[in-house]
């Protein structure tokens, strides 16, 4: 029995960027795997139609949230599936950072590995900070690799524009982190 973290999204394009860059990687242990996924708008994978019914059926589509909250999953037709994991934005804040300089020494390689591996499978990761960079919980332990996760705004290199803005107005890309790439010279 293994925890998981499920991310219910309601754009279509960070599911679908999610899904395309992972397929890019597959087997890159610098990336937290995509361990499954679904959509209730297709109906080519038996699954896909199981989740389809179970967002439009009153005994599964709420989500409590807590105080009171409740989520219609209704509204996400998109979910996506990765291993349980305790982010760096975690760690930074509730434990108050890394405890020595080994360890962020470790982070760095391993952070710097990650998206050497990304771009030499030709994919930009688009949204690098400290809540996309995880060590993942496996057999109930933390394990001490540090790796890079959330690859909705990803997108491959050379045949998507960075900036991109989703059909439902989103944008693509981290706006409180712009990543190297988007960095252009313009000419008159």
């Amino acid at each position: 029995q293994q925890r998981v973290v499920l991310t219910f999204t309601q754009d279509s394009m960070e599911y679908e960027n999610e899904v395309s860059c992972q397929a890019l990687i597959p087997g890159d242990d610098a990336v937290s795997p995509l361990l499954d996924h679904y959509s209730a708008t297709k109906v080519d994978r038996q699954m896909d139609k199981r989740y389809r019914t179970d967002t439009n059926d009153e005994r599964f589509n709420k989500l409590f949230a807590g105080r009171g909250r409740v989520i219609q999953l209704q509204g996400f037709p998109f979910a996506l599936v990765h291993h349980a994991a305790e982010s760096l934005d975690q760690v930074l804040s509730i434990y108050g950072g890394l405890n020595a300089s080994a360890e962020v020494k470790e982070l760095s390689r391993n952070v710097g590995a990650a998206l050497s591996s990304l771009h030499k499978h030709g994919v930009i990761h688009g949204n690098l900070s400290t809540k996309n960079i995880v060590r993942e919980r496996r057999g109930g332990s933390i394990c001490s690799k540090w790796m890079l996760r959330d690859l909705t705004f990803g997108c491959k290199d050379g045949n998507d524009f960075l900036g991109r803005i989703s059909p439902s107005g989103k944008p693509l890309f981290s706006t409180g982190t712009l990543p190297p790439e988007m960095f252009v010279q313009l000419s008159s």
